[in-house]
C-alpha cells in the first residue's frame, strides 16, 4: 500500500501543479517558451527531463541486458552531441531571438515553403514518439500496478493532456522540474540497492558472460550499433529539444545548461547501463523486456520500490508532455498559420494550438489503446526527422547556407534514399536506414552550396558573393 501511495500522490502533485502553471497565459510566446524567463537550473531540469524518457531508462536497461557493452558505448552519443551544441550551435542562437518553434528557424534559411515541410516532418516524428511514450505508460501501469494496459494508458495520459494543453510551455516545465527531482532520486536508488545484491562491481563483472563484454563476438551486432553510435553524435535538434533552445535567454544561458545536463546525464546513463548488466546477472533466464521491471518488483525494498515506479513514470512523462506540447505549437504555428491566406491573430492563433493539442493527445490515447505494438515506430519516425531537415537545419545554424531549391533536393533525396534503403537493403545488412539517408541529405547539401558559390562567383565576374 505505500508503494501504491507514493506513485498516485506522485501523480497528483504532478496534475495540480501542471493544472496550476496553466493559469494567466495570455499569449503564443508565453506557451510555447514561457517568455524566455527561465533560470538555469530550471532550463536544465526541463532539457535533462525532455530528453530522458521510456527509452532512456526502460529501453536501455533492455538492450544492456540482451546485447552487453555494444549497447552501452551507444550512451556516449547523446553526451558527445550535448558538448557540439554547447561548443558550436550555442554560440550562434542569437538567430534565435523571436522564434518559438523550429519551423522559425528553417524559414529564416531557406524559406516559407521550408517552414511547412518541417512542420510535416517534426509532426511525424513527433506523433510517432508520443505513441511509443503512451504506450510505454500502459505498459509499466500493467506491469508494476497490476491494472490493465487500457486503463493505464487513459489514466496516465489523460492526465499528461489536460496540463499540456492548456498550460503550454509553463507547465510542462513546472512538472518536468518535479519528474527531474524523482528521477535523479530514483535511478540511482535502484542502481545501489542492485549492486549491494550482486556482492558488488568486481562479482558482477567477473560473473557477465563473454558475448556482455566483447565486440568481437557478432560483427554484424557491433556495426550496426556502430552506426547508432555515429547518429546520436550529431546534435538531435528534434522539435521537443529546439523549443528548449528557444527557452534560453541568451546563447552563453544555452551553452551553461549544456554542459550543467552533460554532468547530469553521464552518471545517470552509467548507472541505467549498470542495471541492465545487474538484471542479467540476478535474472538471466528473463525476457529482456522484463529485467529491469523483474529487479524492481523483486530485489527493491517497500517504500523504495514505489520511489523507483515512481521514477519510470516520470521518465515517461516527462518526455510525453514535452512533445505534446510541442506537436500543437507545431501544427498551428509551422503548417496552419503559413497556408492560411490570412494568419491568425495571437489570440487565435493560441486557442487553436491549445485544442490541437488536446485533440491529437485524445487521439495517441485512443491508438496506444488499440494498438500496443508501436515500439518499433519511435525509430521510422526518428528516421524521417533526420532524413529530411535536421542537417539542414544545423547546418544552417552552423554557417553552411543554400538555396531553397537545395534545400528541397536535399530534403528528398534523402527521404529517397530512407524508403530504397529500408526496402531493398536493410534485412541483408542489417543496418537501418537512419544512417545512410542522412549521409545522403548531407552530400546533397554540401554539393549545392559549392555548385552555387562558384555560379554566384562567375556571374560577378570574379567577385564572391555570400549565399543567402
Amino acid at each position: 500500500m505505500l508503494d501504491i501511495f507514493i506513485i498516485i500522490s506522485f501523480l497528483a502533485v504532478t496534475l495540480i501543479l501542471g493544472i496550476y502553471y496553466s493559469r494567466n497565459i495570455k499569449t503564443m510566446r508565453e506557451y510555447s517558451i514561457g517568455d524566455r524567463r527561465y533560470n538555469t537550473p530550471i532550463l536544465v531540469a526541463t532539457l535533462f527531463a525532455t530528453l530522458i524518457g521510456g527509452g532512456s531508462t526502460l529501453g536501455i536497461a533492455e538492450k544492456v541486458y540482451s546485447i552487453g557493452l555494444v549497447f552501452a558505448i551507444t550512451c556516449l552519443g547523446p553526451i558527445i552531441n550535448k558538448l557540439l551544441t554547447a561548443l558550436y550551435i550555442a554560440p550562434r542562437a542569437t538567430v534565435f531571438q523571436n522564434m518559438i518553434s523550429a519551423g522559425d528557424i528553417a524559414e529564416h534559411y531557406y524559406g516559407k515553403a521550408a517552414k511547412v515541410i518541417t512542420g510535416l516532418a517534426g509532426t511525424a516524428f513527433m506523433i510517432g514518439s508520443l505513441g511509443v511514450q503512451v504506450g510505454s505508460i500502459g505498459y509499466i501501469s500493467h506491469v508494476f500496478l497490476d491494472i490493465s494496459y487500457e486503463w493505464g494508458v487513459f489514466i496516465g495520459a489523460t492526465i499528461i493532456v489536460i496540463y499540456s494543453s492548456f498550460g503550454g510551455v509553463k507547465a510542462v516545465t513546472a512538472t518536468d522540474v518535479i519528474q527531474f527531482i524523482i528521477l535523479i532520486i530514483a535511478i540511482p536508488l535502484a542502481c545501489y540497492i542492485g549492486i549491494v545484491k550482486v556482492g558488488g562491481f568486481k562479482n558482477l563483472f567477473s560473473s557477465l558472460p563473454h558475448s556482455h563484454t566483447s565486440f568481437s563476438s557478432n560483427p554484424q551486432i557491433s556495426l550496426k550499433y556502430l552506426c547508432f553510435l555515429l547518429f546520436n553524435i550529431v546534435p538531435y535538434l528534434t522539435p521537443p529539444f529546439i523549443q528548449r533552445l528557444l527557452m534560453a535567454k541568451n546563447p552563453k544561458q544555452i551553452a551553461k545548461s549544456m554542459y550543467y545536463t552533460i554532468a547530469v546525464c553521464i552518471p545517470f546513463y552509467f548507472m541505467i547501463c549498470l542495471i541492465g548488466f545487474i538484471a542479467l546477472k540476478l535474472f538471466p533466464d528473463s525476457n529482456s523486456s522484463l529485467a529491469f521491471p523483474s529487479l524492481i518488483k523483486t530485489v527493491l525494498p517497500i517504500g523504495f520500490k514505489g520511489i523507483v515506479i515512481a521514477g519510470i513514470f516520470a521518465a515517461i512523462m516527462s518526455t510525453a508532455d514535452s512533445v505534446l506540447n510541442c506537436i500543437g505549437i507545431t501544427v498551428t504555428h509551422d503548417i496552419i498559420q503559413v497556408l492560411k491566406e490570412k494568419p491568425l491573430s495571437d489570440k487565435l492563433e493560441l486557442s487553436v494550438t491549445r485544442w490541437i493539442t488536446f485533440l491529437i493527445g485524445s487521439i495517441a490515447i485512443a491508438v496506444a489503446i488499440k494498438y500496443k505494438d508501436i515500439f518499433d515506430l519511435v525509430i521510422n519516425s526518428l528516421s524521417i526527422w533526420a532524413s529530411t531537415v535536421l542537417m539542414p537545419i544545423l547546418l544552417g545554424i552552423l554557417g553552411l547556407r543554400v538555396s531553397s531549391n537545395t534545400f528541397l533536393i536535399s530534403v528528398f533525396g534523402g527521404l529517397f534514399t530512407l524508403i530504397l534503403w529500408n526496402w531493398s537493403l536493410k534485412q541483408s545488412i542489417g543496418i537501418d536506414g537512419l544512417l545512410p539517408s542522412m549521409i545522403t541529405n548531407t552530400l546533397i547539401l554540401f554539393t549545392g552550396y559549392y555548385f552555387e558559390k562558384i555560379f554566384t562567383y562567375n556571374r560577378t565576374e570574379g567577385e564572391p558573393v555570400n549565399i543567402k
